[in-house]
């Protein structure tokens, strides 16, 4: 044998060159055939929608949270005639939007829309009064801590406010400026109806802008 020269090849039987008895090691490793990729199903989302279909709350469904936001009740979210917000869609949380012709009754049907979702404020009553003051530096603030501020109310004292009325909203000394009254009643679980729980007022997707027939406001509320 020459140096550097190859041995000639040896014949071996199937069972030596794939010892683990493999079906086809080549069609195994590489494939001119790849697998498919898995199908995905595109996440589907509800349209938006004005959600005053029904009376009452749902309890017959598996889903109570999309349940609830879905049959809302009718009575607290009309106010003669025209829906007062309605809910964007979104996977978890809740997205309000509200239109008004003016900026305070923007922030009235904010409030009312918060409460509303939680609850039914018309049917706790109105024999409470408070009075409110809040001060930010923008609309945006302001409406956060307008909200904020009645949450906290719930939170600490169980009161619901069905009528509130923003008094003004005027610049003070480089600052925005709100003064409100509102009226409504304690809320007791087991005897006013409960919908769904708010953990806290969001500044994501805050909007407080003029449109064409006055302000339109947006906002999330954690759920």
């Amino acid at each position: 044998m020459f140096a550097g020269s190859r041995p000639a090849p040896v014949d071996r039987p199937a069972s030596a060159a794939n010892p683990l008895g493999l079906r086809d090691l080549r069609l195994g490793l590489i494939s001119r055939h790849p697998f498919p990729a898995p199908q995905t199903k595109p996440i589907e989302t509800e349209p938006s929608k004005i959600l005053y279909t029904a009376n009452e709350l749902r309890t017959d469904c598996a889903d109570s949270f999309r349940c609830n936001m879905r049959y809302l009740n009718d009575t607290s979210m009309k106010d003669r005639g025209r829906p007062r917000y309605r809910l964007l869609p979104h996977m978890t949380d809740a997205y309000v939007e509200v239109k008004a012709p003016t900026l305070n009754a923007a922030f009235e049907e904010a409030a009312f829309a918060m409460f509303d979702i939680m609850t039914d404020p018309t049917a706790i009553g109105t024999e409470l009064t408070d009075r409110f003051e809040v001060t930010a530096h923008d609309e945006i603030s302001l409406l956060h801590d307008w909200l904020e501020q009645l949450l906290l109310r719930f939170d600490l004292e169980s009161k619901v406010y069905s009528r509130l009325h923003v008094e003004e909203i005027r610049t003070h000394d480089g600052e925005l400026r709100l003064r409100a009254k509102a009226q409504g009643g304690l809320f007791q679980r087991g005897l006013h109806p409960a919908k769904v729980e708010v953990k806290a007022v969001t500044y994501h997707r805050m909007e407080v802008k003029t449109v064409k027939k006055g302000y339109l406001v947006r906002y999330i509320l954690d759920l």
